[in-house]
């Protein structure tokens, strides 16, 4: 997704999004569609290195769909950057719909029933990301939307003659402006998972006996939607303080000794259902929160021309964040379980 979000970068400057976005929602599409075949349907040996390569695909192509929703977020401020960020977490609560609908279905740990359930939850995916396909254009013919992204901001990245070198977006010195904020984004990602969901799975048969299915559906019910309710109420202002934002970030780091006391200790208090509940709840709040918080101040620090590429920012060290996290957790943590 970093990848797909580093080359997007260099599209920002026009302003014609809609082909743009049609163009990635195609293969997308066909992506989704080629995964599960790949998956039942050649040798195991095959299909590993086939997915893997398709994982890579749908990343750079999802990346790249990120990269210009923040840039259009950064135009349009904070009435815009927290719909989306609510609408991206939205996207996990849906996604776990879909996996309840083939739980529901299939026995997962049946490996026929769970390829079945994979082609289903795929097919499901292909059928939301039509509708996508149907709807972007609507979204890019309200009033709204026409005039932020194709009068105002494009006149004035288009300038000419002695307007032009104001309104020329320097990177470095834009990003220095909400480096506070963009530092925010990837530590509270990067916090939540570098214990979500590996640490937070180790409790997986805890809940739900002989069942880690639904264990971790549980598991991602919970953290998806505590997630959405705090970049909800992340949404209601459009600018934070620095200092509570940092202070808010600081403090998130309990929730790694919490998180490791629940996934290591034997004590009955740290593996009581609700305790590792509501930690994963409070993982997901405070997440979604400072995330959006952080978010939702970064266009009112930049100039007018410089808020498409502040949007970029946004969403390259979001992604960064998350990546780097589990990346770490894995070096970090897998020996100790």
């Amino acid at each position: 997704m970093v990848i797909g979000q580093t080359a997007g970068v260099r599209l920002l400057m026009r302003f014609d999004y809609l082909p743009k976005f049609i163009g990635l929602l195609i293969p997308q599409i066909l992506l989704m569609i080629a995964f599960p075949l790949f998956m039942g349907y050649t040798e195991e040996e095959t299909a590993w290195t086939v997915s893997n390569i398709l994982v890579v695909l749908i990343g750079i192509v999802m990346g790249t769909m990120t990269c210009f929703l923040g840039a259009i977020a950064g135009v349009l401020g904070p009435s815009f950057v927290g719909p989306l960020m609510q609408g991206f977490q939205l996207s996990f609560v849906l996604v776990a719909l879909v996996r309840l609908i083939c739980l529901l279905v299939f026995n997962s740990q049946d490996t026929q029933a769970y390829l079945d359930s994979t082609i289903l939850y795929f097919s499901l995916n292909v059928a939301i990301l039509i509708l996508m396909l149907i709807l972007v254009p609507v979204f890019f013919g309200h009033d709204v939307i026409k005039r932020a992204l194709f009068s105002k901001v494009r006149a004035n990245l288009n300038s000419v003659g002695s307007e032009k070198d104001v309104h020329t977006v320097k990177p470095c010195e834009t990003f220095e402006k909400i480096s506070f904020e963009a530092y925010i984004i990837f530590l509270t990602f990067m916090t939540t998972f570098l214990i979500y969901p590996s640490i937070v799975f180790q409790k997986q048969q805890d809940i739900i006996s002989n069942r880690s299915d639904w264990s971790i559906f549980i598991l991602n019910v919970v953290v998806s939607i505590a997630d959405l309710l705090g970049r909800n109420l992340a949404s209601r202002k459009p600018h934070y303080q620095r200092t509570f934002l940092g202070t808010g970030c600081f403090l998130r780091l309990t929730l790694v000794c919490t998180t490791l006391l629940i996934g290591l200790s034997s004590s009955p208090f740290w593996n009581n259902i609700f305790v590792v509940l509501i930690n994963a709840g409070a993982i997901g709040l405070t997440n979604g929160f400072f995330a959006t918080a952080a978010c939702n101040s970064i266009p009112g620090r930049l100039e007018e021309h410089e808020k498409e590429f502040g949007g970029f920012v946004m969403s390259v060290v979001l992604n960064t964040g998350i990546g780097f996290g589990q990346l770490v957790s894995l070096i970090s943590f897998q020996r100790l379980f």
